[in-house]
């Protein structure tokens, strides 16, 4: 078997076999979900500004440098993919950009949902919560 010739590719390769990290996970799936206009039509987006607006949000301890922090979001990125959540659109040899799909944004409604409940809801949260349920997702759909 041929080994990678990038020691960051092996390293990569190695981290996908492990859970996902859900949180994480839900963050990078809900920017790419985000202002979805129609059925199927989901922005593309650089993994340095994924990397971007998740560091800003304070939320994770991706590391201190720029290299840390792309790596820890690359390998999520990668086990969304091999889970079909996201695709990636290569636009030269080694370089890509990122994209949802439906199934990334009906594991990343779960995950939010779980999170709500994880939290624990009161009954007066609950009365003011809404589901609405995109019915464009539903069109042409058969069973």
């Amino acid at each position: 078997m041929k080994e990678n010739k990038s020691p960051i590719i092996n390293l990569i390769a190695k981290k996908t076999n492990k859970p996902l990290y859900k949180d994480l996970s839900q963050q990078i799936l809900g920017i790419l979900c985000e202002n979805r206009k129609t059925i199927g039509v989901f922005k593309n987006m650089l993994v340095a500004d994924i990397r971007d607006q998740i560091v800003r949000t304070n939320e994770f301890n991706l590391g201190k440098t720029r290299d840390e922090q792309d790596l820890k979001i690359r390998i999520e990125l990668y086990k969304l993919k091999n889970k079909g959540y996201v695709n990636f659109e290569y636009y030269k040899k080694d370089k890509y950009s990122v994209k949802a799909n439906i199934k990334g944004l009906e594991f990343c409604k779960i995950l939010m949902i779980n999170q709500l409940i994880d939290e624990g809801l009161s009954k007066e949260q609950i009365k003011h919560i809404e589901i609405v349920e995109d019915e464009e997702l539903w069109v042409g759909t058969t069973y």
